[in-house]
């Protein structure tokens, strides 16, 4: 409830303190003495726009500051969800400096004005004449039949899941997609695999290999005459190096048998000797080796030009990286072939949560049209107590074709004020003041079920006088007994019946005008009560039924 609001800076107001108490607080006051400016200040902790305009000296900043006992409103989530601290009496507050820029604070701590917003409206709960248009609105209908229905729990339970459900079906519209995408490469995707496959690559070195094979067998002819004369060369004729290293070696031999210096000579070339013979042995057997095939040549071209087109085609440098292109081809149609399984388990599980949702929003269903049945009744018994004593109510369901975030009900009301007269959708037809009251009757309805906010009633009872203002009076009355009320009414009858009675009124200050608010005493109380019966210096006729009205 609002137990406190302050107000300091604000339109023709330089400072003001309200204490509201819990029941039904009555402000009146004459046509522009500023009633509208203390909604319009209160509107500034609900989050609604400000401007530089609203400042009563130009010079300072405007504060608007509420006080607020939150116990009985659950609102723990909501500050855990806004790191924000609890506290059972909780202080909204707005400021606005010189220059026309906003600021908000709820317990002292910045926050943004969407987050004052979403807790001011959690809080306060305003109802304008010129604002009813919220009859029509199929979300708050559906929602008063949901607060009849007293089913907040499980209307939670069910959005939870249709949410989850919501999140599955995405995530399978998007796995379908993909898959089908996926599909339509897949066998592209097998081909170039099968293609490298068949290449049968195994060592990245293999290109090499087969190039310098290549390189010896287009020269076999020339390599292996060079091997034959480099053989003739260590042996094969009178001047031949071997032979020449025996003449050397038999004079060292002879030499080293009367001179010792020669004999390390003598071994290291004994050494060249058996070196040289090695060397001359090899080469005999790589010449004798070396053959000139045709057939190996092409096998050898054939296989290089695959390896050199399947480099080119997958943009490969080399054939380690082509092995890699193999490897990713592979990872690519195993993630296919898995995406196909999700795909399949992701289907089952969304049929499964589909048939889970339409079963919670039927049980929702049938609880709400219990609930509706139950508001045509009780809202048909109230409307005859506020002067309208042929007036009917209905609330017709229509069920969609697929379950949706609500379940599967869209509700409208629809209304009569008079005997004879169609029912028709309550938002096209009825009057303001006829909207006003049945406003009334709803919030009287949904009020035993729920911890409504605060309500503020402004001049919804335009329209209507005597003995049906006193019933709409009667009607807050007994809505304030669970839920703190308060109303801004020119209707004496209604007056009477609050639990404390504020009057707006303006006075001047040397050259400013101001707006005052005051809690009269119950004097103060029977003389504006009997000015609104008829008029400044009421006559003692009025003042008697004054007195009237405020001991009932």
């Amino acid at each position: 409830m609002l137990q406190s609001l302050h107000i300091w800076n604000y339109a023709l107001i330089p400072e003001l303190h309200i204490d509201f108490p819990e029941q039904l607080s009555i402000i009146t006051g004459e046509t522009g003495a500023g009633k509208s400016i203390l909604l319009g200040a209160l509107g500034l902790i609900l989050g609604k726009r400000s401007e530089r305009e609203v400042l009563f000296d130009p010079g300072k900043k405007c504060i608007v500051e509420g006080r607020f006992d939150i116990r009985r409103y659950g609102l723990q989530s909501f500050f855990e969800a806004a790191d924000l601290d609890y506290e059972e009496l909780s202080i909204l507050r707005r400021e606005i400096n010189k220059n026309g820029k906003s600021r908000a604070f709820i317990n002292d701590t910045p926050v943004k004005l969407g987050t004052l917003k979403a807790l001011g409206q959690r809080l306060i709960d305003l109802h304008q004449q010129q604002e009813q248009h919220e009859l029509a609105d199929s979300d708050f209908q559906l929602a008063v039949i949901d607060s009849l229905a007293a089913h907040q729990e499980e209307l939670e339970a069910y959005r939870d899941l249709y949410a989850h459900y919501r999140t599955h079906c995405r995530k399978l519209e998007a796995l379908e997609k993909a898959d089908a995408e996926a599909g339509r490469n897949l066998d592209y995707l097998n081909f170039q695999l099968r293609e490298i496959e068949e290449a049968g690559i195994g060592d990245p070195g293999e290109k090499e290999a087969l190039e310098s094979e290549l390189q010896s067998l287009t020269h076999a002819e020339s390599v292996k005459s060079e091997l034959y004369r480099a053989v003739e060369g260590l042996s094969g004729s009178d001047s031949a190096i071997e032979r020449m290293l025996d003449e050397v070696l038999a004079a060292l031999r002879q030499a080293a048998r009367y001179h010792a210096p020669v004999r390390p000579l003598l071994e290291r070339l004994e050494s060249v000797h058996i070196e040289t013979a090695d060397i001359r042995r090899e080469l005999e057997a790589l010449e004798s080796g070396v053959v000139y095939d045709e057939m190996r040549i092409r096998e050898i071209e054939e296989r290089l030009n695959l390896l050199n087109r399947l480099e080119m085609k997958h943009q490969a440098g080399n054939l380690r990286a082509l092995i890699a292109v193999r490897d990713d081809l592979e990872k690519k149609i195993r993630a296919i072939e898995q995406s196909e399984y999700d795909l399949s388990t992701l289907k089952k599980e969304s049929e499964a949560l589909g048939k889970q949702v339409r079963e919670k929003a039927l049980r929702l269903s049938k609880a709400r049209q219990r609930a509706a049945r139950l508001f045509q009744a009780e809202a048909t018994k109230l409307l005859p107590e506020l002067g309208m004593p042929n007036g009917r109510i209905e609330a017709r369901r229509e069920e969609l074709e697929e379950a949706g975030p609500n379940g599967l009900d869209r509700f409208t009301f629809y209304f009569s004020a008079n005997k004879g007269h169609e029912l028709r959708e309550l938002g096209k037809i009825a009057s303001g003041g006829e909207r006003s009251r049945v406003m009334l009757v709803i919030k009287s309805l949904v009020a035993a079920n729920t911890a409504l906010p605060t309500l503020i009633f402004d001049e919804i009872d335009s329209g209507i006088s005597g003995e049906t203002a006193r019933k709409v009076g009667l009607l807050m009355k007994k809505l304030s007994e669970k839920h703190q009320v308060l109303t801004i009414t020119h209707l004496p009858q209604i007056a009477g019946l609050g639990d404390r009675h504020f009057l707006v009124y303006k006075e001047t200050s040397g050259k400013r005008t101001l707006t005052r608010i005051k809690a009269l005493t119950e004097d103060e109380r029977m003389q504006e009560i009997a000015q609104m019966l008829s008029g400044k210096n009421p006559s003692e006729a009025a003042l008697e039924n004054a007195r009237e009205l405020l001991a009932h």
